[in-house]
């Protein structure tokens, strides 16, 4: 019996074998978002430059490629078209809305477009990086969205498309760059449930309470009282603790400078203590800054207390953070379930 099933064996490899070998006509490997090398074209060099350093395509069209595939009844041509189509999800599709490009018209716009994307990817880690990019001069939408408005980028299935980037100088690509990586990478924390909820638990019965209420906050109550510029949400200049844009000088300055330059202590060491102070009675709930409308109350909800936790992360970095917050046990408890995800799902190196 064994030799027979050998011998089957045999006659059906012998068969395979003889048959003409598998055509490959018919089937399109193109691989349409390929860069190709132009030196004689600045622009084009430098989309292949990028994408030869970033394994990214930039695109400036959402159409991507068109070929003819047949004709119709009448002889008229049928054409397939592979665009860049921001309704596709992973697994489902929606056209409820209409996308509107205004595309960038000439080599001067498209330049400075791509040293923004050059910018930004050098910034983003290689697991946050696109598929493809596609620059548009503007994008608006049919309904129209707010959302479209307030940022200058649209995460797609496959693209990322920036808009509004093509007139920046070089201090603002670095800042406009580095704000699209902080909402992409709290975008992506907000995806990621478990940790939403986990990280929601440590400070969970503590959202939306004024300092006085929790009661554990005489330094910061007392040093509220002593000025209106004084909050919480000013103890250091700069993100996570953003000066009021357009507001009056005073709220431009952090705790220490504000404190000593008006003599409300005797020296800036005294300050420092102060804020040290401050910032550790907070801490103890869980938080590094107050509500975004008054900073005599805690932060809203998960969402906002999260949003603040990745713009200093972000910003200031491992080190920094864990010198200014590492005596407070439940801000490192939320830390380390930030980080962890930061690093090792998001390649960030923090």
């Amino acid at each position: 019996m064994k030799k027979l099933w050998l011998l089957l064996i045999s006659v059906l490899m012998l068969t395979a074998c003889s048959e003409d070998k598998i055509s490959g006509d018919g089937v399109d490997l193109t691989n349409e978002f390929e860069i190709t090398d132009n030196p004689n074209d600045p622009v084009q060099h430098e989309r292949y430059q990028i994408f030869k350093e970033y394994n990214v395509p930039v695109l400036f069209n959402d159409t991507i490629a068109k070929r003819q595939i047949g004709t119709d009844l009448y002889g008229k041509p049928v054409m397939q078209y592979e665009t860049v189509d921001l309704n596709w999800d992973f697994d489902s599709y929606s056209n409820s809305v209409q996308y509107v490009y205004d595309y960038l018209k000439t080599d001067e716009s498209k330049m400075d477009a791509l040293r923004f994307v050059r910018k930004f990817l050098e910034m983003c880690s290689k697991r946050m990086r696109p598929f493809s990019i596609m620059v548009a001069n503007n994008l608006t939408s049919k309904p129209e969205s707010s959302s479209l408005a307030e940022k200058q980028y649209i995460s797609g299935f496959r693209t990322l498309v920036f808009y509004n980037v093509s007139n920046l100088s070089d201090d603002d690509i670095k800042t406009t760059a580095r704000d699209v990586i902080y909402d992409m990478v709290a975008q992506k924390v907000k995806a990621n449930k478990d940790l939403c909820t986990m990280f929601e638990a440590v400070s969970s019965k503590y959202y939306y309470r004024t300092w006085e209420e929790l009661g554990g906050c005489p330094t910061c109550l007392e040093w509220s009282k002593k000025s209106t510029y004084i909050s919480t949400n000013n103890l250091y200049y700069g993100l996570p603790y953003n000066a009021v844009e357009g507001s009056t000088a005073a709220y431009k300055f952090d705790f220490v400078d504000l404190v000593t330059s008006r003599k409300m202590v005797a020296d800036k060491e005294e300050a420092e203590e102060v804020l040290s102070t401050i910032v550790q009675e907070i801490g103890n709930y869980g938080f590094i800054r107050g509500n975004k409308n008054t900073g005599s109350y805690s932060p809203a909800d998960a969402e906002e207390d999260r949003n603040y936790f990745v713009q200093a992360i972000l910003t200031v970095g491992d080190e920094v953070f864990n010198e200014r917050y590492g005596r407070c046990a439940l801000v490192m408890e939320k830390y380390e379930l930030l980080k962890d995800f930061m690093v090792n799902e998001l390649g960030l190196e923090l």
